[in-house]
């Protein structure tokens, strides 16, 4: 086994094909960088914050300003506020780093590792981004698209492989705090952090919600849990065993499903746990 040098921070983990080798992208938000390695470890590049982005560093008062190292130093003389939680890779070998827990916005890079631009940035408007925690590669309509879980929007957004906006595919009507997505047999999965697993049709309408624990019930907000109406998810997310129940999610992080279309759902909090549920 190998990557201990990426547990402090370890966020997003994408898995993509290269002139026939399989390539995996490692998002780190504490470290501020992501890693294109082999599948045994070797390091083929490490990105972090892009060259000449200063709103990406800051002191400790928050003021930006440009490591002294330059892009790939490891010099922590300032705060960073780039971090990177996931990671996506275009058919063409574009890849896409989400800065989801930094400046909210979407960098682009070669396969090789080099900067183009960035789209997206702070903000509620529709081509605007507040935390896009997750971004995927959607290419169910054939035409592929980049689709971003836009999670302090709480939305579902799709951009051109350019980084031009086109459409929202779900807003808070439908979902709570989205992590991500992903995609089989023509559905959207969708891991939602306040308590649920959500699964979508090609058109964007709901099939169904699995696993919440509040059944349904309007969970809108940080505030809610551990309040009278949800008195069972009190130190949420430092639940306790004892509050985890079987086949209820208490936060969804992220999931994949296999091709037999078994889902397997990873959630965050003090214990953890990775969920399989079986297709029937």
């Amino acid at each position: 086994s190998w990557g201990a040098a990426y547990a402090a921070g370890a966020h997003g983990l994408a898995l993509a094909e290269e002139e026939g080798e399989e390539r995996l992208y490692l998002a780190n938000s504490d470290l501020g960088h992501v890693v294109k390695t082999t599948l045994d470890g070797e390091v083929l590049w490490k990105r972090g914050a892009p060259a000449g982005r200063a709103d990406l560093y800051g002191d400790e008062a928050g003021d930006a300003g440009v490591r002294p190292g330059g892009e790939n130093s490891d010099d922590d003389s300032k705060e960073r506020l780039y971090k990177p939680t996931e990671t996506a890779v275009a058919p063409d070998g574009t890849v896409y780093v989400a800065d989801g827990y930094g400046q909210h916005w979407i960098h682009r890079y070669t396969p090789a590792g080099e900067y183009r631009d960035s789209f997206g940035g702070p903000g509620a408007a529709p081509h605007h981004l507040d935390t896009p925690h997750g971004i995927s590669i959607d290419d169910r309509a054939g035409e592929p698209v980049v689709q971003i879980a836009d999670r302090g929007n709480a939305r579902i957004v799709n951009f051109t492989l350019d980084g031009q906006f086109i459409e929202t595919v779900a807003g808070a009507d439908a979902l709570r705090h989205p992590c991500t997505t992903a995609h089989a047999g023509g559905r959207m999965y969708v891991p939602d952090l306040f308590a649920r697993v959500s699964i979508f049709g090609p058109g964007g309408d709901k099939i169904i919600d699995l696993g919440d624990y509040v059944d349904g019930q309007s969970l809108t907000s940080w505030d809610d849990f551990g309040s009278p109406a949800f008195p069972e998810l009190d130190g949420y997310p430092d639940v306790t065993p004892e509050q985890q129940r079987p086949g209820k999610f208490v936060a969804p992080h992220d999931l994949c499903v296999d091709a037999g279309g078994n889902i397997y759902v990873v959630e965050w909090h003090r214990h953890g746990r990775v969920t399989k549920l079986t297709r029937v």
